[in-house]
């Protein structure tokens, strides 16, 4: 097995990019798609919370019931579902069947997709060591943000072009491909008695107890969840358009560059294998620099000056961001049990899911009392002291406290 690590790991991350290529041109596509059939925002929104509620609520189930297989064997699995579910979406969109079908398929979808990326975290895990663990998900970096840069374009230009039929097909081909790629990792099959062992989410205390660092680490991950998801989808646009009047092209602008930063680093990260900063460090610097921009925009700074820097903050921050990022998963694949690794992955999923909509949604309300850019510096202000307080004393870059 340790001969065919790189080959085996490259051919999981390229399955992952094909399967998200055609996820992410979907997501694009389907708020136009659903938007044109309802002429309603209202209405969109809540089929997409319809869609969203049983991924989010399955996750714990899910990683209980995913421990015991063959991670390979799940995720090829899972691409022939995924693909056979787009054929029969594909057959409701030609015949222009009701919505409520063709969002209960994407429900559906959205639970494989949960279960997909759980058994993709651990399966990346068992096919890397604490040696290359970094320069994998350095890798993985690289990958996951090239795909993020390219999905929203060709998503948007297919649809335009040629509707939302050709975004489904175009799925059908991408979860098959990935599928096809997947079968020819080698994996060893878990023992007979690990497989069918009882498990649940109360083995998760003495591991914590075990090891508190790991718990605070998972509470800073939920923190970030809280305080740092508002950015794209609250701040930036009460800061660009609201505060200081850019237009939209510069709001893209801005998450472009964010993107862009993030992928530089992951090439460094997968390239050199360290970062020039330890985690607490970066995460400290991050919501620093977002802070003071946020609190910055009070002060009427002058439109162009204010571009410039926003902007060059953008990619500071795309590149810190992976430094936080990466480290992070790493130091979670090597550190916590492999016998436990898909609960711990599907809490933290969960716990994301439920923590992400509730900030944007508290960031939205203290944004309409108060100003958005001071709601921001206050959120990151926030994110600093529980920085401080829970990792005070510890050093994650040598497992010492």
């Amino acid at each position: 097995m340790a001969a065919d690590i790189g080959s085996d790991l490259k051919r999981a991350l390229l399955g992952r990019a094909v399967s998200m290529l055609g996820n992410g041109m979907q997501s694009i596509a389907l708020p136009l798609m659903f938007l044109k059939l309802t002429d309603s925002l209202s209405a969109s929104g809540t089929l997409f919370a319809f869609m969203q509620c049983p991924a989010v609520l399955l996750a714990p189930w899910l990683g209980l019931k995913l421990e015991s297989l063959n991670k390979k064997h799940c995720m090829v699995a899972l691409d022939i579902a995924q693909a056979g579910l787009h054929g029969l979406l594909l057959i409701l969109v030609l015949n222009h069947a009701e919505l409520w079908l063709m969002a209960s398929l994407l429900a559906v979808s959205a639970v494989l997709s949960q279960a997909f990326n759980i058994s993709t975290s651990v399966l990346l895990s068992e096919l890397s060591n604490e040696a290359n663990r970094q320069r994998m998900n350095g890798l993985k970096g690289i990958v996951d943000n090239g795909v993020a840069l390219t999905a929203p374009l060709l998503g948007t230009f297919v649809y335009t072009g040629l509707g939302f039929e050709a975004i489904v097909l175009l799925n059908i081909v991408s979860f098959g491909l990935s599928g096809l790629m997947e079968c020819f990792i080698k994996l060893e099959e878990k023992p007979a008695d690990i497989q069918q062992r009882d498990r649940n989410y109360r083995e998760l205390i003495p591991f914590f107890k075990k090891k508190p660092f790991v718990l605070r680490l998972f509470l800073i991950t939920g923190c970030l969840n809280l305080f740092f998801a508002p950015h794209e989808e609250i701040f930036y646009p009460a800061v660009l358009i609201k505060n200081y009047h850019y237009s939209e092209t510069v709001y893209g602008l801005a998450n472009l560059l964010f993107v862009a930063g993030m992928l530089l680093t992951s090439f460094i990260l997968f390239r050199f294998n360290k970062g020039l900063f330890s985690l607490k460090t970066n995460l400290l610097l991050n919501s620093a620099l977002l802070g003071c921009l946020g609190f910055s925009s009070l002060l009427h700074i002058s439109p162009a000056i204010y571009f410039v820097i926003f902007m060059m903050v953008m990619i500071i921050s795309g590149s810190l961001t992976s430094m936080i990022n990466i480290p992070l998963i790493s130091y979670f694949q090597n550190e916590v049990d492999a016998a436990i690794q898909s609960r711990f992955f599907a809490l933290q999923s969960f716990t994301s899911s439920c923590l992400i909509p509730l900030g944007i949604f508290l960031a939205g309300q203290l944004s309409e009392i108060s100003s958005g850019g001071f709601v921001m510096g206050m959120f990151n202000c926030c994110i600093l002291i529980l920085v401080y307080l829970l990792m005070r004393g510890y050093n994650i870059e040598n497992n010492q406290r």
